[in-house]
């Protein structure tokens, strides 16, 4: 999957966003994940959204050009409205999605014309996931997902231009009704449906390799750049010269499969012309942003992964923990009050034990060959015999020496948690060779030979 951009939230503020317009909010009362979400609530005529943009190579969230969007984003309302009003608007006029007052949701161009109209009845209060795919062209497909499920699509004219940006919330004035909408946990592709996931803010918790700068606030040069929401000018790192860095380590990310990573810093021009770039450390590999002139105004700057520049390859929970944030000084006159990294994952599943074995009725010192068949992938497995032997191998082998019934189980664990399976009177060893019923036997007598069958 190739990442456009995601949205956690987690800044508790609008510094994933282009910018937030009308009455939109970042609130941490209803969340999904997390601490924070999207709030979207405007009143009768008004509006309130979202710009959710692409990221330059200088670290400047702004217009993307994607030809095929696929969005990520997880939905729930606590007001509808009282005839049909947008929830999604993909720009530049290319497609919307709405819900109406029974909470079904439509899918219509920005000018209004309905394309289709769902069946599923959202209730309030419950979190949604909806995928949204839209191409480009005049008879380009789009479709609509719930929770992994084909709700409705079809193919229109939706416009020659690629996407520029996602706005998330009632973007123009459809029927004139109140709304409260909310979303979280958003992620824009432009190659596959995102699936499940939910994103995380990684904080700094001590120096990293680059200590350059003054600490201003607090004592250490890391505790400047961890508040949320970001507290501006009172704690910060500035006094870097031109070609000096200043980095931190960060929190945990978290367990599961990650999507993709994105480094941000909060930083403001002090006025003398400084330039600075955003630095994402892997390991001993630094990837900076192209450098930027920064505004006189606090503005977040960030850089985008879907590989571990340390590795050229998906991330793994281990080498994303290990990486290091922090900006790189340019041109002296810039002021740094916040450094983060964010992940987009799909959080791992505790796996559901089974398994197999084979053969698992015979005499004498019997050899099985267990298999196993969790779901979820687990990551180690404790497997009891019945006989006081144990292994921990994915798929082991054991021989039962003694005769009798021997119940079998298997624990699996990944970073989610563990299910034990158990297995009773799973293994039979008879202490003779075994006569299936139904089988012909032969007995010998003193005066003659009897045929029967048993």
């Amino acid at each position: 999957m190739s990442t456009v951009n995601f949205a956690t939230n987690e800044t508790g503020d609008a510094s994933e966003y282009i910018a937030l317009v009308g009455t939109a909010s970042i609130q941490n009362t209803t969340k999904r994940t997390g601490s924070y979400a999207l709030r979207c609530n405007p009143l009768t005529t008004a509006t309130g959204y979202a710009r959710l943009g692409g990221l330059a190579a200088n670290g400047v969230t702004g217009s993307a050009s994607v030809a095929t969007t696929y969005l990520r984003f997880y939905f729930q309302y606590l007001t509808l409205p009282g005839a049909y009003e947008t929830i999604l608007t993909i720009q530049t006029n290319k497609l919307a999605i709405g819900t109406n007052q029974n909470g079904v949701l439509l899918a219509q161009t920005p000018g209004g014309s309905i394309l289709a109209t769902g069946t599923t009845v959202l209730a309030s209060g419950t979190w949604y996931r909806l995928e949204v795919m839209c191409g480009t062209g005049s008879a380009a497909a789009w479709a609509l997902l719930i929770n992994g499920n084909a709700e409705i699509s079809g193919t229109a004219n939706l416009t020659a231009s690629n996407a520029i940006e996602i706005q998330l919330g009632k973007t123009v004035n459809n029927n004139g009704k109140t709304v409260d909408y909310y979303y979280d946990d958003i992620l824009w592709s432009n190659s596959a449906y995102p699936g499940a996931g939910q994103g995380v803010i990684m904080l700094p918790t001590a120096n990293g390799t680059y200590t350059n700068g003054t600490a201003n606030g607090s004592a250490a040069l890391w505790s400047c750049l961890n508040q949320i929401p970001s507290d501006g000018d009172t704690t910060y790192v500035d006094a870097l010269t031109a070609g000096q860095a200043v980095t931190a380590t960060v929190s945990s990310s978290g367990a599961g499969a990650i999507n993709s990573a994105k480094a941000m810093i909060l930083t403001r021009n002090l006025g003398a012309g400084g330039s600075q770039s955003t630095r994402l450390r892997s390991g001993t590999v630094n990837t900076d942003t192209t450098a930027v002139a920064a505004t006189t105004s606090y503005a977040a700057y960030a850089a985008l992964f879907d590989t571990d520049p340390n590795t050229s390859a998906g991330w793994t929970a281990a080498g994303l923990n290990a990486c290091e944030v922090g900006m790189v000084e340019s041109l002296a006159g810039n002021r740094v009050t916040g450094a983060f990294i964010f992940a987009d994952f799909n959080p791992a599943v505790a796996p559901i034990a089974s398994f197999v074995g084979t053969p698992t009725l015979g005499a004498g010192a019997l050899t099985v060959a267990f298999t196993d068949k969790s779901s979820n992938t687990p990551t180690s497995w404790a497997w009891t015999f019945g006989d006081g032997g144990t292994s921990t191998s994915e798929n082991p082998t054991h021989t039962y020496a003694n005769p009798g019934v021997y119940t079998v189980a298997l624990t699996a664990t990944n970073a989610a948690g563990n299910n034990t399976s158990t297995m009773t009177a799973f293994v039979v060893v008879a202490g003779t060779s075994i006569v299936p019923p139904g089988s012909i036997t032969l007995r010998a007598r003193r005066h003659g030979l009897r045929f029967g069958a048993r």
